[in-house]
């Protein structure tokens, strides 16, 4: 009878301990609810403080393994080009917005792509040829 019960308790610790492992791998690879809630906290906050005259959106917290942060996604409804990303980590919080929005970079990126469509419809299209790859590309200035 005794034997049994030590058992039962070895094989309910090493389940314990199996359970603890997989939630910690898991954290490690996806993040956790409550570390992503707090960057979705201090985005808002980012956001509220900074750029709080552009009525900007928050996307879900995702979590990047490689760099130990979260990314979340910031963007305007009413301007296709006023998206950029706020990164969380427990030490700060920071965004690409000068970059991406302020130096104009999605505008750079929407236009070639809306270039490129353009100008593969009428390769294809118009003047018949097949379409090997044709893409537009702008330098600032342009």
């Amino acid at each position: 009878m005794k034997n049994k019960k030590g058992l039962r308790i070895i094989a309910g610790l090493g389940a314990l301990v199996l359970i603890i492992g997989l939630l910690i791998l898991t954290n490690a690879f996806v993040g956790n609810p409550i570390a992503g809630a707090m960057a979705k906290n201090s985005a808002q906050k980012l956001i509220d403080k900074n750029y709080k005259d552009l009525n900007l959106k928050l996307d879900k917290p995702v979590y990047n393994f490689k760099f130990g942060e979260y990314m979340i996604e910031a963007y305007s409804e009413s301007s296709k080009d006023t998206h950029f990303t706020i990164y969380y980590t427990r030490k700060e919080t920071r965004d690409d917005y000068d970059y991406t929005v302020g130096d104009k970079f999605n505008t750079f990126m929407r236009l070639e792509n809306e270039y490129s469509k353009l100008v593969k419809d009428i390769l294809t299209n118009k003047l018949g040829y097949k379409d090997k790859n044709s893409l537009v590309t702008l330098e600032k200035g342009e």
